[in-house]
């Protein structure tokens, strides 16, 4: 029996040498359950830690290829487990993945609120940046985007309504309005929104 126990011993210690860590950091897999927190990712160079997404998710074209099992109403959370996910990104409206999610060990869900105007949308990308060390990045994409300052800024503004679609008629128009991004972007382009 000694003899055994011994050769065990002396089995293991070939197998990992002397002074190696015997345990590793893990792998990111990153589950994103909305599609601009999943377009952040790819801007901060993880799009190869993305394991799933949702299934609204069409940009950029290399989400395509990235399983789509975080749906808001009905996320596939059989689906989503077996892709062993290190963090799990949604929404406050994503109640039922996070709280699933917040209850498995080994698993940091990260929930995001209103990510509709520029300012929440810049606020997001910083804490995504920050969660994954990927802050610098994140300020230097900040500071060199196109939308970063005015750049219509002679002549008359033009005036815009920015139509996203209608109903049976003229009083159901679904238009912007002000406090979204792209309301915003019309301003910063040097239009007015009318509405």
């Amino acid at each position: 029996m000694k003899k055994i126990l011994l050769l065990l011993i002396l089995l293991v210690a070939l197998i990992r040498p002397a002074g190696a860590e015997v345990a590793s950091s893990p792998t990111l897999r990153i589950i994103s359950c909305a599609p601009n927190l999943t377009g952040m990712l790819f801007l901060l160079d993880l799009e190869d830690s993305i394991v799933g997404v949702s299934t609204h998710t069409n940009w950029p074209e290399e989400a395509a290829d990235i399983p789509q099992v975080a749906d808001l109403f009905n996320p596939n959370l059989e689906a989503m487990m077996r892709l062993q996910p290190t963090h799990v990104l949604g929404l406050e409206s994503t109640v039922k993945i996070n709280e699933f999610f917040g209850r498995r060990a080994g698993v940091e869900v990260l929930t995001f609120g209103r990510i509709e105007s520029l300012k929440e949308i810049d606020g997001a990308f910083l804490r995504l940046a920050d969660a994954f060390d990927r802050r610098s990045m994140a300020e230097e994409y900040l500071a060199n985007r196109p939308i970063s300052k005015r750049d219509a800024t002679d002549g008359e503004p033009v005036r815009v309504l920015f139509v996203l679609g209608y109903g049976s008629g003229l009083s159901q128009l679904n238009v912007i309005g002000h406090g979204t991004y792209v309301g915003e972007l019309i301003e910063r382009a040097g239009g007015v929104n009318v509405v």
